[in-house]
């Protein structure tokens, strides 16, 4: 969950507008990572998804529940650079989580999400990945303005202190948003809440 709050919260910087956002992933879309993430994201007001998944042949029953009763637009694409080249934001993870029954999956080139794929692609995407990262995202990516890796380790370390105060201490934590004059979150007409939730931690 709060590699969700990380990672919403670095797309939310750049493009808040979620009905307006199409997010795209890339690697298992069955794993703990993603399906905080879609909850999220779906509660923020998200309207459209794609998938670049060869390992996976279906989207998991619990998120194709949460899709139907949001209105969700899902879809699997078959091609890497087609979902690359319309979508606004991609989260990255492994083709196959490492604790899975048949270990990772092998490298394969052509799998690889590249600068100069990014670049040819769509040059505005954001390119998201939880870590620890491994042969899907290739490290010259880093160099994209539009990157957020190492956004995601810096905004993680924050999240993580937020939680653990709100936690450990709510008091303190309900002090520290009340100096830090942060407003209160709004909820939108559909029922999404809305951005400015994410910057309380």
């Amino acid at each position: 969950p709060v590699q969700a709050l990380t990672d919403a919260w670095c797309i939310a910087s750049r493009r808040p507008e979620w009905a307006d956002l199409t997010l795209g992933l890339v690697g298992d879309v069955g794993c703990r990572v993603v399906r905080s993430l879609l909850r999220l994201c779906v509660r923020l007001g998200l309207r459209r998804c794609l998938a670049y998944a060869p390992e996976a042949e279906v989207l998991p029953e619990d998120l194709q529940a949460l899709f139907r009763a949001s209105g969700v637009r899902f879809e699997f694409v078959d091609r890497l650079d087609t979902l690359l080249a319309h979508s606004d934001a991609i989260e990255v993870l492994p083709y196959r989580m490492p604790d899975r029954a048949d270990g990772p999956a092998p490298p394969d080139p052509s799998r690889t999400i590249t600068r100069a794929l990014v670049r040819r692609c769509n040059p505005q995407l954001l390119v998201l990945h939880p870590g620890p990262r491994s042969w899907e995202l290739h490290p010259d990516t880093d160099e994209l303005p539009n990157s957020l890796f190492y956004e995601q380790v810096r905004a993680g370390c924050g999240a993580k202190l937020a939680a653990l105060l709100l936690l450990l201490a709510p008091g303190a934590m309900a002090q520290a948003v009340a100096e830090a004059e942060i407003p209160a979150p709004r909820t939108r007409r559909h029922g999404a809440v809305h951005s400015a939730t994410l910057s309380r931690a």
